[in-house]
């Protein structure tokens, strides 16, 4: 298989779309091999799971989705969620409410964890100038062709728009120790910018107050990556997979 090159490779698939092409013409080969080895790449990789799947949209393909739901959540393939539940009917684009269930679901439940004001897995405690932050405007000036600095007829230093950036700057920073503290526009400038860019400024006249709250952020559990062996070995497998199926093919 190492001896297989990828020109080797190359020429046996342009060989195999000679045959399979049909009326196309040789310009249009990308539209039958391109598709077709996207396809034969996505058979290859969800085979393990393909026959439980179309068995499992067999089982449930005629059903509604309220019963799909349902169903999805008896085969354990999604916990049953514990802050609101499907709306008989529709109201309008709303499909979900927020029932009265005691301490375990809905309005309870959430009641239950915002009165507890403990961190867990649905809550999250910050500063509220954890969420704010200022926008400021870097400027950097206009220089001639020789790298100097242009001014304007009162000696003021002329704006490259072109340079012109933006920078949104928390109010609070985390220290040494991960203890959040205070940070000015000033030390987040020299700190991350200044040395960068030695010759820009802020223009405080443009500068803007922002607060933004980005539950993505605060609540992503980080799922690991999948190994570079296995990764490796996947890869080995489905090339094998390839060349014995070129050869088939071909004899």
């Amino acid at each position: 298989m190492t001896d297989f090159s990828f020109k080797e490779k190359a020429n046996t698939i342009w060989a195999v779309a000679n045959i399979l092409r049909g009326d196309y013409k040789q310009s249009d080969y990308g539209k039958v091999i391109l598709p077709m080895t996207v396809l034969r790449r996505l058979d290859c990789k969800l085979s393990h799971t393909k026959q439980k799947v179309l068995d499992y949209f067999t089982k449930v393909e005629k059903l509604s989705d309220s019963a799909k739901d349902e169903e999805l959540m008896k085969e354990g393939q999604r916990d049953a969620n514990r802050f609101w539940e499907k709306m008989s009917h529709s109201l309008g684009n709303k499909r979900k409410y927020i029932p009265e269930n005691g301490d375990e679901k809905g309005i309870g439940l959430i009641s239950k964890i915002y009165g507890d004001f403990e961190e867990n897995e649905f809550s999250k405690i910050f500063p509220n100038k954890f969420f704010g932050y200022r926008r400021v405007t870097i400027e950097q000036p206009l220089k001639d062709e020789d790298g100097n600095i242009e001014t304007d007829r009162s000696g003021q230093t002329k704006v490259d728009s072109n340079l012109r950036d933006y920078e949104n700057i928390p109010f609070l920073r985390k220290d040494g120790n991960g203890n959040l503290i205070e940070q000015t526009i000033e030390e987040y400038f020299e700190r991350e910018v200044k040395p960068h860019l030695p010759d820009a400024w802020i223009d405080y006249n443009k500068s803007k107050t922002g607060y933004e709250i980005n539950f993505t952020k605060y609540f992503y559990e980080f799922k690991p990556l999948r190994s570079l062996a296995e990764i490796k070995a996947d890869i080995l497998a489905l090339e094998e997979k390839t060349f014995e199926l070129e050869k088939t093919i071909l004899e």
